[in-house]
């Protein structure tokens, strides 16, 4: 039994078909791979974690976003 190759209607369904289909593969393994950089970057954050990350964060917070002097403008005033 022979198959005949595929023309006319049959042929561009195909191609539709085999589009659909790399673009799916496409998405997901895009998904796959911003869900292992953010598994990543997660992880980095994980572990570097130190015990005076609250006070390190707080002291600049108070810094750049308060202004302590007083001809200084206060970064939380600032409106785009």
């Amino acid at each position: 039994m022979r198959l005949k190759p595929l023309a006319g209607f049959a042929l561009d369904q195909a191609r539709v078909e085999g589009a659909k289909l790399r673009h799916m593969r496409r998405v997901v393994r895009d998904v796959v791979s911003h869900l292992l950089l953010l598994w990543v970057v997660m992880a980095i954050a994980y572990i570097s974690h130190s015990d005076c990350a609250f006070y390190s964060a707080n002291n600049a917070r108070a810094v750049f976003a308060t202004a302590q002097e007083p001809n200084s403008i206060s970064l939380a005033q600032v409106k785009t």
